[in-house]
């Protein structure tokens, strides 16, 4: 949220953030739930990686391409 504070100067991605967030904290637990199967969790944790990496995927690129001109602007020693 940080990140999307400094680039965003209108606050209107913040905003997007922030309810994308929360929609996740609502669907997350309804997700477990589903996954649960009389106590058996190991559906629940692979989806749970398989998630995870997903995301590290899809904001890789983001990421690098935020802090690329920040690691240009950084003074030399």
């Amino acid at each position: 949220m940080a990140v999307i504070a400094e680039t965003d100067s209108s606050g209107r991605l913040a905003t997007i953030a922030a309810v994308v967030s929360s929609i996740g904290m609502a669907t997350g637990p309804l997700l477990a739930s589903a996954l649960l199967d009389n106590g058996n969790v190991s559906a629940l944790l692979y989806s749970c990686a398989l998630l995870f990496l997903c995301s590290y995927v899809l904001l890789f690129k983001p990421v690098l391409a935020f802090e690329k001109p920040a690691a240009a602007l950084a003074p030399c020693q």
